[in-house]
């Protein structure tokens, strides 16, 4: 199975090995291209101290993707953020899109802090 790494880091966009561009601007979808069959990785910051976090908003077409975990990566002596890994499969040929919103943890009544789109294309 191959992997894809996708990393949001201070609005900078890591496409693994493939490229690096900064988004124009908060909410601007992200573009992940992947192959059927392919696990890609989906890394967002995270500052606990906030008390904020990434609730999923709008999941992917079951269709197309899937997402199959999430786990948080702690602050290290090289990075000051921990970050939250999303896991996702891509399931079938197609596009959809995934939807996080940063907010505080438990409220739904505030806008959110930073929000993240990415659309995905499976070939």
């Amino acid at each position: 199975m191959k992997l894809l790494a996708v990393s949001f880091l201070a609005g900078l966009v890591l496409l693994a090995g493939c490229a690096s561009y900064r988004a124009p601007q908060m909410g601007t979808p992200r573009q992940i291209r992947v192959y059927e069959g392919e696990e890609f990785h989906v890394t967002l910051n995270i500052d606990r101290a906030t008390e904020h976090g990434w609730r999923l908003i709008q999941q992917p077409n079951p269709r197309v993707a899937r997402v199959v975990s999430v786990r948080y990566e702690p602050p290290s002596a090289q990075k000051k953020r921990g970050h939250d890994v999303w896991s996702c499969e891509a399931t079938g040929r197609g596009r959809t899109k995934i939807i996080w919103h940063y907010l505080p943890r438990g409220d739904t009544n505030h806008p959110p802090a930073r929000v993240v789109i990415c659309e995905v294309e499976v070939r």
